[in-house]
């Protein structure tokens, strides 16, 4: 874009914007084009503890994700820090009236 060469047009309904390129060749979008960048995950190493290469993918993923993405891990870590820290880990859920009945069998 050559600045000296646009200029800017003001009317009732809206503003017109002239722009002129420095080169003769062909815009293919008015918009900037984004550096797709790549997503290395962390490698998985077969004879690793598989528990490490679980918090490897949650590192990067918490690491290169949004802000959505970091309050859902955070979240979910710190839910499962506490049913670990009340011992509530390994309890099954309660299961209502289900099993009613079950004992006279």
């Amino acid at each position: 874009i050559s600045p000296s060469e646009c200029r800017v047009t003001p009317s009732k309904t809206g503003v017109t914007i002239y722009l002129a390129k420095s080169s003769s060749s062909t815009w293919g979008s008015l918009k900037a084009q984004k550096e797709e960048k790549k997503d290395d995950f962390p490698k998985m190493d077969k004879d690793a503890d598989p528990s490490a290469g679980l918090m490897n993918l949650m590192k990067h993923m918490y690491e290169t994700g949004d802000d959505e993405m970091k309050r859902t891990i955070a979240k979910s870590m710190y839910e499962a820090q506490n049913k670990q820290n009340t011992g509530e880990a390994g309890k099954l859920p309660d299961m209502g009236d289900m099993g009613a009945g079950l004992d006279d069998l």
